[in-house]
């Protein structure tokens, strides 16, 4: 349960929006759907970044069919469940958008589907973009990636929203998107080709000039929208100069994490916390 004094507070303010600041109701030392340093001598705040409205999110109360006003443990204004699913990721020396000397920068991604760019030291928010529609299950989920010059997300749109992408065309599926570290413009975006029943969940694997991402069935939930019976994991490789798919392997099977490549060799797990799937090793050589 939320405190009467925050719940007081969110109903007076419920119209408020905006995803890329801190919510008014936040008290100061509550750290959720924040990004924040902590000096590794001392162990204090060095800086603090809260994004988003405040979270009572409590998946067991739509699990089990509570009403928000019925159920006594079950908040009135739960909030969109829109925190962090993946670790940031600090690169070093990266031009700075607004000009002069080379910065260390962090990337994350959120699940309100929003990315964003943070200078290291200082935690200003350098830049924030949409990569699509936000959910509880993503949005941007289960692990982020980056080289020198790009950051590669996944956007899973778990909840199946209509988004227009980078070349003006609108979709429902999940995607994943090449986003520059410096500017925080999107390069390309390439949407699951298993459409409703796609997904972009799982974490995303950087090897040589491909992005290793994995796709179909949702790991997670099963949705409203799409085919229910529908069970089928894919693994693609994306190339990282323009998304293009060139790689392609499908099995029946959800796959819920991320690819690791060893001597031109990819192990990927498979199955997930549903009674729909076994779990499982495969190891796929790569063209």
């Amino acid at each position: 349960m939320l405190p009467k004094s925050i719940q007081k507070c969110i109903s007076g303010t419920e119209k408020i929006k905006h995803l890329f600041v801190a919510d008014p109701c936040q008290e100061r030392d509550n750290y959720g759907q924040s990004v924040m340093a902590i000096d590794m001598n001392s162990g204090q705040v060095r800086w603090v970044e809260s994004l988003g409205p405040i979270n009572a999110f409590t998946a067991s109360c739509l699990a089990l069919g509570a009403s928000k006003t019925s159920a006594i443990n079950c908040p009135k204004n739960p909030g969109p469940d829109y925190d962090f699913g993946q670790a940031p990721i600090l690169k070093r020396h990266i031009p700075y958008k607004f000009g002069g000397e080379k910065r260390d920068q962090i990337y994350v991604g959120q699940k309100s589907g929003q990315a964003y760019a943070f200078d290291a030291e200082t935690g200003y928010l350098i830049w924030t973009t949409v990569g699509g529609p936000g959910s509880a299950v993503g949005g941007m989920e289960f692990g982020s990636s980056a080289d020198d010059d790009y950051f590669y997300v996944g956007n899973n749109n778990a909840d199946l929203k209509q988004y227009t992408l980078p070349n003006e065309r609108k979709t429902r599926a999940p995607s994943w998107s090449s986003i520059s570290l410096k500017t925080g413009k999107i390069r390309w975006t390439t949407t699951d080709p298993q459409g409703l029943n796609g997904s972009a969940f799982a974490p995303l694997t950087i090897w040589d000039q491909l992005v290793l991402v994995q796709g179909g069935t949702q790991p997670l939930s099963i949705r409203m929208q799409g085919d229910s019976n529908f069970t089928r994991g894919c693994l693609y490789g994306l190339r990282k100069d323009d998304g293009h798919m060139l790689y392609e392997k499908c099995i029946d099977n959800k796959i819920g994490g991320g690819a690791s490549v060893v001597d031109k060799i990819i192990y990927l797990g498979s199955g997930y916390q549903l009674t729909t799937s076994s779990g499982g090793l495969y190891a796929l050589e790569l063209p």
